[in-house]
């Protein structure tokens, strides 16, 4: 275990809540290049790849996911919910699809990943899976606001925005 995150795999979790229609097997982080990494640096692209089980007849289409990055007590820092961003669940090809971030504008820190999959609704009778802990991401420091300027260490949770003084 660590950091919260059981090292039980995805798929034989027990603390899953949810009617199992849709079920995650894999989460995996990958950085530009497409490897498989838990860590990233702050500003750089991250992809999120959900592997994942459905019961026969199940239309992807009406599959709404949100997912957060957040800190160790379950306060969310980032959060994506698909009913939110264009996407078309319908077209996927095989068992995975992907969350794609241009650049991952968090402080550095160790981030837990939560999701819940749901059909047509976000009402907790239509979860199919939900997932506290689901794996651990560390935000590694980078020079975010400039070359040679290092964010300071020990500065807690949240998003990092662009911005300058003036």
């Amino acid at each position: 275990m660590s950091n919260g995150v059981s090292d039980t795999p995805i798929a034989e979790r027990t603390d899953k809540k949810g009617n199992r229609k849709i079920e995650i097997i894999d989460v995996a982080f990958l950085n530009e290049k497409g490897d498989r990494v838990n860590e990233v640096f702050t500003g750089h692209p991250l992809t999120i790849q959900f592997t994942y089980n459905k019961q026969d007849g199940v239309d992807l289409s009406k599959m709404i996911i949100a997912c957060n990055l957040g800190d160790q007590i379950g306060n969310a820092t980032a959060l994506w919910v698909s009913d939110e961003i264009p996407h078309d669940f319908s077209q996927i090809l095989g068992n995975k699809f992907c969350l794609h971030i241009d650049s991952l504008n968090l402080r550095p820190n160790n981030y837990e990943l939560y999701y819940q999959i749901s059909l047509n609704t976000t009402n907790s009778s239509d979860f199919c899976d939900v997932l506290s802990n689901a794996a651990c991401l560390s935000v590694l420091n980078d020079s975010f606001f400039g070359d040679g300027v290092i964010l300071k260490e020990n500065r807690g949770y949240g998003t990092l925005i662009k911005a300058t003084f003036k």
